[in-house]
């Protein structure tokens, strides 16, 4: 699919993955270019973002996921978060974007919360 992000659909949900295990060594245009790829290429309604694998999140890559989450939410479709180690759900907290977000323990809890 692309270089950096990985697609899975069925049931009207597509379930996007990272490639990489630290997101800062991806240009962030990269990582936006290969989410927006993947959304254009899979137009199911609801979206997860799996961070399974995933170690390190910069200031950067939260800006490529609001504006990921703008672009759904324009579309309005819905988006999930998921699989985060302590780490990336700690950024997200202490940056307040889990309320933001839909952040989810596993895939499948956030496909069952994206009603």
């Amino acid at each position: 699919m692309s270089r950096h992000v990985e697609a899975e659909h069925g049931d009207g949900v597509a379930v996007f993955h990272f490639t990489d295990a630290n997101l800062d060594s991806v240009e962030p245009s990269e990582l936006e270019r290969d989410l927006r790829k993947a959304l254009e290429q899979f137009t199911e309604q609801k979206i997860v973002i799996s961070f399974q694998g995933v170690n390190y999140i910069t200031s950067d890559d939260l800006g490529v996921m609001i504006r990921c989450l703008q672009h759904i939410r324009a579309q309005g479709r819905q988006l999930g978060l998921a699989d985060m180690n302590d780490f990336i759900r700690q950024v997200f907290t202490t940056t307040r974007l889990d309320r933001m977000f839909p952040i989810h323990p596993t895939v499948d809890e956030a496909v069952q919360g994206l009603a």
